[in-house]
């Protein structure tokens, strides 16, 4: 890494996920037969397991329970070539779940969470883990940690880079504040709007929003926008990326943490920004190709021979 040889670090929820699956259409007060899948998420891991995968040193601070669940994240993280010195286990808790339901047509209907634990991720514990920050190239953070923890993170560790996906428009407005603190950001359209406070219809509106961004404090926005590609602005340059629809879409799940992950891996390296947003849409275009919110397959190099193929 041509900025640091130091490592990534991330803080924030590392989850189940549960995907249900039903094989009729829903009903109320019904026992529905499902296709049942489950596996390890969250943003702040997902994004972390797709740079592990890009072969980017990374370090995981999170909280489990001393549950089953608590024992497949910790084992599939460190399996993924994460370092988890810094993942607490409480006893006696439940670990973080998130449990989607989708319809027979594959249409997500209800989404559940039960993210409490990570309140444990306290300044407090933070502080016992400085050793591990004070070392680190860049902090990726979950928007989802307590107000004393991010204000801790933005008082103590400005200089490190600070990473942050909005996750949600709900979230995009608890982080307003701390946008003055922030080295990178990835916002769709939607978190855009609200981080702006700006209605976006257009291009034109696109670059206003991120400008205001920029003008807070932000020093690189990443936005993404969909079928319509994304859009990159820092203090002295604003750039669209397109590329051509994909047809052979299996799965979007995950596409968005795959493209930070690809963005963060040209970032920390020095790579021209258009570059960077290449490498971010094809690891998204190969990821939603998988039917994982992970695809294991993901490599720098199969990164580059896709970007190949789309260009001949």
């Amino acid at each position: 890494m041509s900025e640091s040889n130091g490592y990534i670090v991330g803080i924030g929820a590392a989850n189940v996920d549960l995907y249900v699956t039903s094989q009729i259409p829903l009903k109320t007060h019904y026992d529905h037969p499902s296709l049942i899948k489950s596996s390890v998420g969250g943003v702040t891991a997902n994004i972390l397991f797709n740079l592990a995968l890009l072969e980017i040193p990374v370090r995981l601070i999170s909280v489990t329970g001393d549950d089953a669940f608590g024992e497949m994240i910790r084992k599939e993280t460190a399996a993924a070539g994460m370092e988890i010195s810094g993942v607490l286990t409480l006893r006696n808790s439940s670990s973080s779940i998130f449990m989607q339901v989708m319809d027979d047509n594959r249409e997500m209907q209800y989404a559940f969470c039960d993210m409490s634990i990570n309140k444990a991720i306290t300044p407090e514990y933070l502080r016992s883990q400085k050793s591990i920050l004070d070392q680190a190239s860049a902090i990726l953070f979950d928007p989802s940690l307590s107000e004393d923890t991010l204000t801790f993170l933005c008082e103590n560790y400005q200089d490190r880079k600070l990473l942050l996906d909005p996750v949600s428009a709900e979230y995009a407005r608890r982080i307003k504040p701390y946008l003055p603190c922030i080295y990178a950001i990835k916002p769709n359209e939607s978190e855009l709007a609200v981080l702006s406070g700006m209605e976006i219809k257009t291009d034109e509106d696109i670059r206003k929003a991120s400008a205001e961004l920029i003008r807070q404090g932000v020093r690189k926005v990443y936005a993404t926008l969909g079928k319509n590609g994304c859009f990159y602005m820092d203090e002295n340059t604003s750039v669209f990326n397109r590329r051509p629809p994909l047809k052979n879409i299996v799965n979007t799940s995950g596409a968005g943490d795959s493209f930070f992950a690809g963005v963060i891996y040209g970032m920390i390296n020095g790579l021209p920004v258009k570059e960077t947003l290449q490498i971010g849409q094809c690891a998204a275009e190969l990821t939603i190709q998988s039917d994982s919110s992970i695809n294991s397959a993901l490599s720098i190099d199969s990164i580059y021979t896709h970007m190949k193929k789309a260009e001949e």
